[in-house]
C-alpha cells in the first residue's frame, strides 16, 4: 500500500503524442500544461493538511491544559485524597448487576483517565478502580477488551477482586476465547472476592480447578448461571474448591458443583431438586436466607427423628414450577410440605410461597409450633387458598405484621376473608358488641397486600372495618386494635375496564384516606387508582 502511495506521488510527466503531423495534439499539449497546476495544487494541499495536524494536536493540548486549569483542586491535592474521590465517582456495582450497569461503570471509569495526563496518572495509580472486572464474552469486541481485561487485572495489583463474566441471552462465546479467559483466573485465584459466571453449561466445565490451592478458599459470593433451558450435556464435576458466603445458582446441578457449602449465609438457586434442597439445608448452619426456585422431583429422604434446627434461618421463599404437567402440581406442593417436616426454623421472620395447588396449612403450623419463630411477614402468591382454613392459620401466627396473599382459586372468597379480620376477639366481642377490644385474627397486623382476581368478589363494605370495629362511627379505633396502616387491592382486569363503586361506599373508602391510612385500590394492569375515577363518577 505505502509502495502504491509512492508511485503515484512520483507519478512521470505525460508523455506526448505524435498524431498531428509529427506533433503532439492539442489535448496532449493542454494536459502537459496541467501537470504544474497538478502538482502546485497538490504541495499546498500537504501543507494545508501538515496546517490542520498542528491545529489539531494545539487543539487536543489546550484541552488537556484547560481541563488541568479549571480543575486544579484535584491535582493539587495529595494523590491519595484524589484517589478516594474519583472511587467515589465510580457507581457501585454488584454480583447483580445488570450488563448495562457493568457497562457503565467500565466507562466512568475509562473517562476520569481521560480528562487529562494528571487525572489519567491519578487513574492508573488507583488500583481500587481496577478491582471490579466485567467481560461480555459474546461482544464482537471480546477478543480486544480481553487484552484490556488483562491490564486491568495488573493495575489492580494485588487486592481483592470481583469479576463479572457473562455472555448475552441466547449468543455463546467461542471456546478458544473462554478458555483464555479462564487460563487468566487461574492466576488471580487467590484475590477472588467474587465471582459471577453466566455461561452456557457447555462451557461452564471450562472454569474447572480455578483454584488449586490445597484449602478452600472464601468467597463473598459466588454466582453461577446457565442460560439453556436443557441440560443435555455430559455430567461432570466443576470443582472449584471455593467456601462462599452467598451463593445463586441457576440451572447448574448440585451434583456436577463441589464447593464448601458450611459457610453459607445466603442461597438463591432456580431449578433444584427437592432432595438436594434437604441434603444442602443440612449442611448450612449458618444460613440466614434461602430461596428455592423452580423445586422438582419426589423427597426420598426419610425424616429425621430430630428435626435439623437451622439457628440462623430468616429469610425463607420456595416457589414451584411455573408449568407443570397436569396433576403435578398438587405433588410438588405436598413435596414441599414434606420438606418442613425436616427441620426447624427458630429465627425465622420472612416466608414467602408460590405454590400453585392448595396451602399446605396443617405443616406450617406444625412447623411454627415446633419452631416458636415469630413469623413477620407471609407472602402466599399463586396458591389454592381455602379461606376459612386460611382463617384458623392465620390465628397461629399473632406475631405476623405484614401479609399479601394472591389466590389462585375462584371459590376464595375475599367477602369471608376481611370480615374475619373485621371482628374483634369472640370473648370481648359476646360481652361488648360495640368494643374496640383486641382483633380476632392477627393482633400485629401493620401491612395488607391482597390481588382480586374475581370482579364479583370485591366487598367492598367490608374494607373500612378492617381499620377498627368503631371506624365508621368515631373515625378512631380502639388502643387495643390492630396496627393496621396499610391496604393495597390489587384488582386483575382489563386496561380499560372500569370498576364503578356505590357512592356510600366511594365516600367510607375516601374517609379511610383522610383520616390518614395508606387504602390504596388500583387496577394491576395500568396501575391507576380504582377509587378516584369512581368517586368523580358518582358525583356526576
Amino acid at each position: 500500500m505505502e509502495k502504491a502511495e509512492s508511485l503515484l506521488q512520483q507519478k512521470q510527466p505525460h508523455r506526448l503524442c505524435k498524431l498531428s503531423h509529427g506533433e503532439p495534439c492539442s489535448v496532449c499539449v493542454k494536459k502537459r500544461q496541467f501537470e504544474p497546476m497538478i502538482e502546485e495544487a497538490r504541495k499546498k494541499l500537504d501543507e494545508a493538511q501538515q496546517a490542520y495536524d498542528r491545529v489539531i494536536q494545539e487543539d487536543r493540548q489546550l484541552s488537556l491544559d484547560m481541563n488541568r486549569l479549571h480543575n486544579p483542586t484535584i491535582l493539587r491535592m495529595p494523590v491519595e485524597v484524589s484517589s478516594a474521590i474519583f472511587q467515589l465517582c465510580i457507581p457501585p456495582v454488584t454480583i447483580n448487576s445488570s450488563a448495562k450497569d457493568l457497562r457503565k461503570h467500565r466507562r466512568v471509569i475509562l473517562a476520569l483517565g481521560g480528562v487529562c495526563s494528571g487525572w489519567r496518572d491519578i487513574t492508573l495509580s488507583t488500583q481500587q478502580l481496577w478491582t471490579t472486572i466485567s467481560l461480555c464474552l459474546t461482544s464482537r469486541f471480546a477478543r480486544s477488551n480481553l487484552s484490556r481485561w488483562k491490564d486491568f487485572l495488573t493495575r489492580s495489583g494485588q487486592l481483592a477482586l470481583s469479576i463479572y463474566l457473562y455472555e448475552m441471552p441466547e449468543e455463546h462465546a467461542t471456546e478458544g476465547l473462554i478458555s483464555e479467559v479462564a487460563d487468566a483466573l487461574k492466576l488471580h485465584w487467590h484475590r477472588l472476592k467474587n465471582l459471577r459466571i453466566n455461561v452456557s453449561i457447555q462451557h461452564l466445565y471450562l472454569f474447572q480447578d480455578i483454584s488449586n490451592a490445597s484449602e478452600p478458599h472464601p468467597l463473598e459470593a459466588l454466582q453461577l448461571r446457565c442460560c439453556d433451558e436443557e441440560n443435555d450435556f455430559d455430567e461432570f464435576l466443576l470443582d472449584l474448591n471455593f467456601e462462599p458466603a452467598s451463593l445463586a445458582l441457576q440451572r447448574v446441578p448440585l451434583d456436577w458443583l463441589s464447593i464448601k457449602w458450611s459457610s453459607l449465609v445466603d442461597v438463591d438457586i432456580t431449578r433444584i431438586f427437592i432432595d438436594d434442597c434437604s441434603r444442602l439445608l443440612k449442611q448450612t448452619p449458618l444460613l440466614e436466607r434461602c430461596r428455592f426456585s423452580e423445586i422438582l422431583g419426589a423427597l426420598t429422604d426419610t425424616p429425621p427423628s430430630i428435626p435439623v434446627v437451622l439457628p440462623r434461618l430468616e429469610d425463607l421463599e420456595l416457589t414451584v414450577p411455573t408449568s407443570t404437567n397436569e396433576g403435578e402440581g398438587n405433588d410438588y406442593a405436598r413435596r414441599v410440605a414434606a420438606l418442613f417436616g425436616h427441620f426447624t426454623f427458630p429465627a425465622l421472620r420472612t416466608l414467602r410461597l408460590n405454590l400453585k395447588e392448595p396451602l399446605p396449612c396443617s405443616s406450617l403450623i406444625s412447623l411454627f409450633r415446633r419452631s416458636s419463630c415469630n413469623l413477620r411477614i407471609l407472602r402466599i402468591i399463586n396458591t389454592v387458598i381455602d379461606t376459612t382454613t386460611l382463617i384458623h392459620f392465620l390465628q397461629e401466627i399473632p406475631s405476623l405484621e405484614e401479609l399479601f396473599i394472591d389466590p389462585s382459586n375462584s371459590d376464595y372468597s375475599l367477602d369471608v376473608f376481611l370480615s374475619a379480620l373485621a371482628q374483634p376477639s369472640m370473648a370481648v366481642y359476646q360481652s361488648n358488641p360495640q368494643s374496640t377490644g383486641p382483633p380476632r385474627i392477627l393482633p400485629n397486623l401493620r401491612s395488607l397486600g391482597h390481588l382480586a382476581q374475581y370482579r364479583g368478589s370485591i366487598p367492598w363494605h367490608v374494607i373500612p372495618p378492617i381499620f377498627g370495629i368503631g371506624f365508621i362511627t368515631a373515625l378512631q379505633r380502639g388502643p387495643e386494635w390492630r396496627p393496621l396502616h396499610s391496604f393495597k387491592l390489587f384488582l386483575l382486569s382489563q386496561p380499560s375496564e372500569r370498576w364503578d363503586i356505590d357512592f356510600n361506599v366511594v365516600s367510607s373508602l375516601l374517609a379511610v384516606r383522610e383520616v390518614g391510612f395508606n387504602l390504596q385500590i388500583l387496577n394491576l394492569a395500568t396501575g391507576q387508582d380504582v377509587l378516584m375515577p369512581s368517586a368523580q363518577s358518582s358525583l356526576r
